[in-house]
């Protein structure tokens, strides 16, 4: 039976334990410099930094098991079984790129429990090149160019037939703000304790006008899961 809830999760310091695009300069030190670079967005700066570590003959092996040390979030891999097995509709939206995540799902024995994932989408070339390219445009004036979270969640509940679903939406960071902003006060907002998600949420006009979805922070996955479960259990 299929569920009557949504979940969307963020995946770098959300999913995963750190992000992904820093990470992967422990390959090489000396690429970090590239992203203190303020004349390019974030995904421009990253297509530097894989040119730079192509040049420097780092392959998809070496990229692999850089990746392989980066950890899930404790708690994060229980929650994505349960919300598999409770047949809920399962997307991640990240400014991260498709190939990372991919693999880290892979590695993580969890990639069946996602239906969609939108990122910024990366290829491998047949030199061993990481390329990455924006995932759209848009027109939101707070998000980066290269994506707006906001859009990607409306369009994705428009297109699934989502609109009467209860959305959980896992997060972490900035970037993650505009999507809330297209949620109904009885969907759910599971904001990062410690992170700039939490802090933009507290500081919302949503909140003097009562639009705001519900915000719960969280420490761990095994937190988002005890309400997740106690969620299901009322819509039973």
């Amino acid at each position: 039976m299929a569920s009557n809830l949504l979940a969307v999760f963020d995946f770098d310091h959300t999913l995963v334990d750190g992000n992904t695009d820093t990470w992967i300069t422990k390959l090489y030190e000396d690429a970090r410099h590239l992203q203190n670079n303020q004349d390019l967005c974030w995904t421009d700066i990253m297509a530097e930094v894989f040119r730079t570590l192509h040049e420097k003959k780092f392959t998809k092996l070496d990229f692999e098991h850089c990746l392989q040390s980066l950890p899930f979030t404790e708690g994060m891999k229980e929650l994505l079984s349960f919300i598999s097995t409770q047949n809920i509709q399962c997307a991640i939206i990240s400014d991260s790129n498709s190939y990372f995540i991919k693999y880290l799902l892979e590695f993580g024995n969890v990639m069946h429990c996602v239906k969609e994932i939108y990122s910024n989408p990366a290829n491998w070339t047949d030199s061993q090149l990481l390329t990455i390219k924006h995932y759209h445009t848009h027109n939101c004036g707070q998000c980066p160019i290269n994506m707006c979270k906001g859009d990607i969640l409306k369009s994705y509940i428009r297109n699934t037939d989502s609109a009467e679903k209860t959305i959980l939406y896992i997060g972490d960071g900035r970037n993650d703000y505009c999507a809330t902003l297209q949620m109904k006060p009885s969907d759910y907002v599971f904001a990062r304790e410690g992170y700039r998600l939490l802090k933009l949420l507290k500081q919302s006009v949503q909140i003097l006008q009562k639009t705001q979805p519900i915000v719960i922070p969280w420490t761990t996955g095994f937190d988002i899961l005890s309400e997740v479960k106690s969620i299901v259990e009322e819509q039973e």
